[in-house]
């Protein structure tokens, strides 16, 4: 295997430092506010600025899919077992904090609605924890079909999904979908498994990554303009954005898809070896968790948009500030959660094989006395 994607058997440190800066740019992503209405006299530079901040931003959840189809997702008790151990762990956790400290009160509705938090508390852990089910299947459809046939199949699928988008399709639901999330994963695997010409020189890929950084910036620009265009467009006629439109800030417009591949390709061409790009890496889900708690995101949106009110510099300075002590958290807490799963794991399996066990003999002498009975 190219030594640019893996080393040793260890993950490739520019991917996870993708990975690192794809949370980043979500917490961007959420940091953003939608004015109201928007008109050619009243827009500005600074708004100008802030919605290519948000064009910048808006592939994160693409990106952390394409990362998961290029390693693909291996189908293995324990990850998924991390995966909603994870979830509950700074569900509750946090849940717990706030009631301690009397920042929210015991209520039994809401309760119940944190037990069900793999469904209603983060859009993206439902659609990832679908992607997961799903994946055996589309690994075994990606590592059988021909490069060509491949390639036929995602150019189909995205003419049809982007059709479809034009009439506001709810199956695609403007990304937040475990349909779009099949279709990114490809992506990531076909970039795997059929990674192009290996044999470049060190300056043909700088040359490359020159061209990837010029088409990015070109596509960033696009997207910030055609949304400008279309807030401007809707605000004169007196209606709202609809989330649903296939040139919006949506995880499927295509001009998007197109931005998370490249920036993908950017990362990709490079060769970094670091442990501790690694070791934050690998809890970097724990920043989404925490600041899209049900129970604390709208504290994070109602500061990060108070910030408004201030100049841009220190507008910046304060997200800078604030980015840096939600990663520094969630990383320290996550690690608490690996060493309590790591220690909890191994009883809950051997427990859960004795019960196995336990069902299966009970089964056996169930179905050898009907034998014998029927005899």
């Amino acid at each position: 295997m190219n030594n640019r994607i893996a080393i040793q058997g260890e993950r490739a440190s520019n991917i996870e430092l993708l990975r690192i800066v794809s949370m980043l740019m979500i917490l961007s992503l959420h940091s953003f506010r939608d004015p109201v209405t928007l008109s050619l006299s009243t827009l500005t530079l600074r708004t100008f600025v802030d919605f290519f901040r948000e064009a910048l931003s808006i592939s994160a959840v693409n990106i952390f899919i394409l990362i998961s189809g290029f390693y693909s997702i291996k189908w293995k008790p324990k990850s998924i077992s991390s995966l909603l151990f994870q979830t509950y762990f700074f569900i509750f956790l946090i849940y717990g904090i706030l009631l301690l400290t009397g920042s929210i009160t015991f209520n039994l509705k809401t309760f119940f609605l944190r037990l069900n938090g793999i469904a209603v508390a983060y859009w993206f852990i439902t659609a990832y924890v679908g992607l997961y089910i799903l994946s055996p299947v589309l690994n075994a459809f990606a590592e059988k079909v021909t490069r060509k046939q491949f390639l036929v199949f995602l150019v189909v699928f995205y003419l049809v999904q982007f059709y479809y988008q034009l009439f506001f399709n709810p199956n695609y639901a403007s990304g937040y979908s475990i349909l779009s999330f099949s279709g990114l994963y490809l992506i990531g695997r076909f970039l795997n498994l059929h990674p192009g010409n290996q044999t470049a020189n060190t300056a043909t890929h700088k040359q490359k990554n020159i061209q990837h950084i010029i088409v990015f910036l070109i596509i960033t620009f696009l997207i910030t303009v055609l949304a400008i265009a279309l807030k401007i467009n809707l605000s004169d006629e007196g209606g709202s954005i609809k989330k649903d439109h296939l040139f919006g800030f949506i995880y499927n417009n295509p001009l998007v898809i197109i931005q998370s591949i490249v920036i993908f390709l950017i990362f990709k061409n490079y060769n970094i070896r670091s442990k501790f790009i690694n070791y934050c890496a690998s809890s970097v889900l724990a920043i989404y968790l925490v600041h899209m708690h049900p129970d604390i995101k709208q504290l994070f949106y109602h500061y990060t948009a108070s910030l408004y009110d201030h100049s841009f510099i220190k507008q910046t300075i304060l997200l800078i500030g604030l980015f840096a002590v939600i990663f520094v958290v969630s990383i320290l807490l996550d690690k608490i959660r690996i060493a309590l799963f790591n220690w909890l794991y191994p009883i809950a399996a051997r427990i859960g094989s004795k019960l196995i066990s336990m069902v299966q003999s009970r089964y056996r002498l169930i179905h050898n006395h009907y034998i014998e009975k029927n005899i």
